[in-house]
């Protein structure tokens, strides 16, 4: 048996996180529960007490942060109460597959060798609408922390997750720069999850979304700041500058060019939306431009 503990984050999605564990504790060869470890960050107090009786229920380790302090500060905190020489990180929203823990088994027995730090599981989307494939990894190199794996000493060792990092986005690419510099991070396309399509609220995402755009420039600044010469590996755009002036031109131009033809024409009330809340996004960057200033180079 492989010394590993799995780290899953919830945030008031209880019946979300009902169906991830039952698939996980349903795999061919048995997870033992008491390496699940479920952090629950700063659900509401009704979705915390169905939370906690499904993780105790299902014999697993519940853990609370009483006031939602981000994703990465939910999963440090997850490692922080665990054993294991490797760390599963899985999201609440995920499926495993029957023989995920067999697999997650024979890979480590393969890839358990010094300068491997880290190990990527494929991410299958599911769903066919516009906004159903936002979360894939099918050949590795995308570093989601929704199925991602890593040696317990190497990611102590790189000061675990940004802390400051207080919305999910840019963390796990910013810890896979950090982890890199350490050894191998390999994917194995066999260790497979299914990302469960979203439940897309237009009205929410469109109000909300200067306040996503905020937090999203806000993070690759930081990123870029921390990381200058690691920053391109991860991003299209080699800086920052380079980042922004592409959301302020081709926000959503790039949006639909990720949609094939055929799904906006299979979608078309979904393409409209896509359009609307895009053009809105991109609207949003020049209306920041007081706060990030002019992308120049420097």
């Amino acid at each position: 048996m492989h010394d590993v503990s799995i780290i899953i984050p919830t945030s008031n999605r209880s019946a979300s996180l009902q169906l991830c564990l039952s698939c996980l504790l349903s795999c061919t060869t048995r997870v033992q529960p008491q390496r699940v470890y479920v952090v629950d960050n700063g659900s509401s107090w009704q979705e915390c007490r169905r939370t906690r009786k499904i993780v105790e229920e299902s014999g697993c380790v519940y853990l609370l942060l009483q006031h939602a302090r981000g994703s990465a500060s939910a999963r440090n905190y997850g490692v922080r109460n665990s054993q294991g020489r490797w760390v599963c990180f899985l999201d609440d929203d995920v499926i495993v597959m029957p023989n995920w823990h067999a697999k997650l088994c024979t890979t480590l027995d393969k890839l358990d060798i010094e300068d491997v730090v880290g190990i990527e599981g494929k991410v299958i989307a599911q769903g066919t609408g516009l906004w159903d494939r936002e979360v894939s990894n099918e050949y590795g190199r995308n570093y989601l922390t929704c199925h991602l794996i890593y040696r317990r000493s190497a990611f102590l060792h790189a000061g675990m997750f940004d802390e400051h990092f207080s919305s999910p986005m840019a963390e796990d690419h910013e810890l896979a720069v950090r982890m890199l510099q350490q050894g191998r991070i390999v994917f194995a396309p066999d260790l497979r999850v299914k990302h469960r399509r979203p439940n897309l609220d237009w009205q929410s995402r469109f109000v909300n979304s200067r306040r996503r755009i905020n937090a999203l420039l806000g993070a690759e600044r930081y990123f870029y700041a921390k990381h200058t010469a690691g920053y391109k590996s991860m991003r299209y755009a080699n800086t920052f500058a380079g980042t922004y002036r592409t959301m302020l031109f081709k926000h959503a131009w790039i949006c639909l060019k990720r949609r094939s033809l055929y799904q906006l024409v299979q979608h078309p009330e979904q393409a409209a939306g896509l359009v609307i809340i895009s053009l809105f996004e991109q609207f949003c960057c020049w209306l920041l431009l007081a706060k990030f200033g002019w992308p120049e180079e420097r």
